[in-house]
């Protein structure tokens, strides 16, 4: 395996400019940043997830072309492995605002757009103020849209997000705290309210999975335990209570006909 060259591709971080390691494992290597970088840390384990679920789609000599949204991805340590295990893939990284009403690339030109704890920091466009107060998710749509314009017809985009009907979440209502998973998001959706978004854009879901991806959870197993009886009691559903979303989203070729 190469040493990368970290600089070339990150010019203001502080990591060292060549990572000295040379691994085939992911979670060494993705514990090398966690080391000194606090949002590698606390990330790390998402990071694991999320390459569980690209690998059989990075794997493929044909999906050559990956976008990932969000100028945060810069310092995130899944980018730098995202460098080192896969060197032969053209890798862009946005740097505006992906609310945007128009990209600046052609149309099908990604195989991958990889959307990591993106959607619930998105505010609608100001634009939009004037419909009233509320929340419209026009930010959301028009980066699916988008998303959508640009994914290639056999392509992937790839989601994960905070989970508004997690265990935490509902603890933290009943503990008189905000229900958020981290409070300053803008917001925080569920299932119900994702799926709505992506079918609204013409895509589908062809992979779901809900996982725990943090370690700081304020809750102790025999609490959850509690919640879980106490949901079921009032009739509703265990199910999808993990505190992180995972999706694999398709363009829902059909989505014009019905």
């Amino acid at each position: 395996m190469k040493l990368i060259r970290i600089k070339k591709y990150y010019p203001n971080v502080s990591f060292p400019a060549v990572i000295n390691v040379k691994t085939s494992n992911l979670d060494d290597f993705l514990s090398y940043f966690a080391v000194n970088d606090e949002y590698s840390q606390i990330h790390k384990q998402r990071f694991m997830h999320s390459f569980s679920f690209l690998k059989q789609y990075l794997d493929r000599e044909d999906y050559s072309k990956i976008l990932v949204l969000g100028d945060m991805g810069r310092r995130s340590a899944f980018i730098y492995a995202l460098k080192y295990f896969y060197q032969d893939k053209v890798i862009d990284i946005t740097n505006f605002d992906v609310r945007s009403k128009r990209y600046p690339f052609r149309n099908e030109t990604y195989s991958i757009i990889i959307c990591m704890e993106i959607i619930e920091h998105l505010a609608d466009i100001k634009k939009d103020y004037m419909l009233g107060s509320g929340f419209y998710g026009t930010g959301i749509n028009n980066m699916l849209s988008e998303c959508r314009r640009i994914l290639r017809p056999d392509g992937i985009l790839f989601i994960t997000i905070p989970n508004v009907n997690a265990y935490n979440n509902i603890y933290n209502l009943l503990n008189f705290e905000h229900p958020f998973l981290y409070k300053l998001h803008q917001r925080e959706f569920s299932f119900n309210d994702i799926r709505e978004f992506i079918e609204k854009n013409k895509l589908k879901i062809t992979q779901f999975q809900c996982l725990n991806c943090w370690d700081w959870s304020k809750l102790a197993k025999h609490q959850i335990e509690k919640i879980k009886d106490f949901i079921k009691d009032i009739g509703l559903s265990n199910e999808n209570r993990n505190d992180d979303m995972f999706f694999i989203i398709q363009k829902d070729l059909n989505a014009k006909n019905k």
